[in-house]
């Protein structure tokens, strides 16, 4: 197992999936906000659903960490990404994968296996289902339904008890507030995310209960921003990015 994770942390450094100068961009530092994030997560023999699966390099991660399936859903893929498609194939090969399945379906599309998923990761994904709707999210019934429809989607397709792992930013943070651009992240537009607080209240009311709320650190200062850093205070003065861990409670059919 370590071997081959080794294995595909260098392949995604040496293939430049990410910028090197970004908080994922050395196996160190990928390897570390992996860590974080799937800390106390059950994934051996788990059947998983990668959600905007991107490049796939979550994906294979799962895989590797002994997932018995994984579902990478890139609805995106199916005519416009050809070169990503052939970079993520090109990526399972390499690393010998053969647990993980690409589909571009929608999410309201999938179907699952026999007993649904027992976890879906939604990896800074889920503003770009509807980012006009997203960006009203706090302030507008329609748009709160439109993202109700998205959680009833995901307790449809998740086991009771499942998880749903959903990493994204918050708006709430100093950048947006003060009007500058983030030297952390300046590609981003902090007013189409949302808090976890309003993504959690939308999940509970489809069925879905909190686990725990993580806050990203900066990799760059290893191990010891942890124990400072990972927290909404830090957060708000640098990335802003957090993961919620959802729990099914209760089928909503």
């Amino acid at each position: 197992m370590k071997d081959e994770l080794d294995d595909f942390f260098t392949y995604v450094s040496n293939a430049g999936f990410f910028w090197p100068g970004g908080n994922w961009g050395t196996p160190r530092r990928f390897r570390r906000y992996l860590e974080r994030l799937f800390s106390g997560v059950e994934i051996k023999g788990k059947h998983v659903l990668d959600v905007g699966a991107g490049n796939g390099v979550f994906s294979a991660y799962l895989a590797l960490r002994g997932a018995g399936s994984v579902c990478a859903l890139e609805p995106e893929q199916a005519g416009s990404q050809v070169n990503m498609t052939l970079k993520f194939q090109k990526m399972l090969r390499s690393l010998g994968l053969s647990n993980v399945a690409l589909h571009t379906k929608t999410l309201q599309e999938i179907v699952p296996p026999t007993s649904a998923f027992d976890l879906v990761l939604l990896h800074n994904c889920i503003n770009h289902f509807d980012e006009d709707a997203c960006a009203q999210l706090h302030c507008l019934p329609e748009a709160q339904e439109v993202y109700s429809e998205v959680f009833r989607s995901l307790n449809r397709i998740t086991k009771i008890g499942g998880q749903v792992i959903l990493a994204d930013c918050s708006r709430n943070n100093c950048f947006d507030v003060l009007g500058f651009t983030s030297p952390l992240c300046p590609s981003i537009d902090w007013k189409v995310h949302q808090p976890p607080e309003l993504w959690l209240k939308l999940a509970e009311k489809q069925g879905f209960e909190c686990h725990s709320v993580r806050w990203t650190t900066l990799s760059h200062l290893g191990n010891w921003s942890q124990s400072f850093l990972a927290n909404r205070v830090a957060a708000f003065f640098l990335l802003g990015h957090f993961a919620l861990i959802l729990r099914k409670g209760r089928s909503i059919d």
